[in-house]
């Protein structure tokens, strides 16, 4: 993910990434696969942080 950011010009775009698989899950399952990514988006959005 990295690689394809810098080459399209934007090395500095954070990356959130939910372990697969995804598709074929219970709904239950998904939440919990997305959680801790969940969380990660929240902590970026709301710490002033810019990089």
């Amino acid at each position: 993910m990295r690689l394809e950011c810098e080459q399209r010009g934007l090395p500095e775009l954070h990356r959130l990434a939910i372990p697969h698989p995804i598709g074929g899950i219970k709904p239950p399952a998904v939440i919990e696969k997305a959680q801790p990514t969940v969380a990660e988006l929240i902590r970026h959005f709301t710490s002033g942080a810019s990089a």
